[in-house]
């Protein structure tokens, strides 16, 4: 698990001055994300994907959600076993958003 300080050394090196203000304002409105990025292979992971994610909450959970993919085992229902708990709640997070969109467009 890394720390704050890590984090934000991290977005320090990508992101100019006034887009890292931005970011990180809308990082902290969901904690769900910003524990998720605690995970070192998940802040790696999300590092390489700045254009699909332009530092959105959502977005980044979307990515969790792909993140995720990429790591299932083949067994159908298995899931990793070394995954953070902050991953862990912004997929469960994630998952439930989608869920409700599902919904949603199917009512319209």
């Amino acid at each position: 698990m890394l720390n704050d300080a890590h984090i934000l050394t991290q977005l320090k090196a990508e992101l100019q001055p006034d887009e890292l203000s931005a970011a990180l304002k809308r990082l902290r409105v969901v904690p769900e994300v910003w524990r998720a990025l605690h995970d070192a292979e998940f802040l790696t992971f999300v590092m390489g994907h700045p254009d699909e994610i332009s530092w959105l909450p959502g977005e980044i959970a979307d990515s969790c959600l792909m993140y995720k993919q990429d790591l299932a085992p083949d067994e159908e229902g298995a899931t990793p076993g070394n995954e953070s708990a902050g991953l862990s709640g912004l997929f469960d997070l994630a998952s439930e958003a989608h869920a409700l969109a599902n919904e949603i467009n199917l009512d319209l």
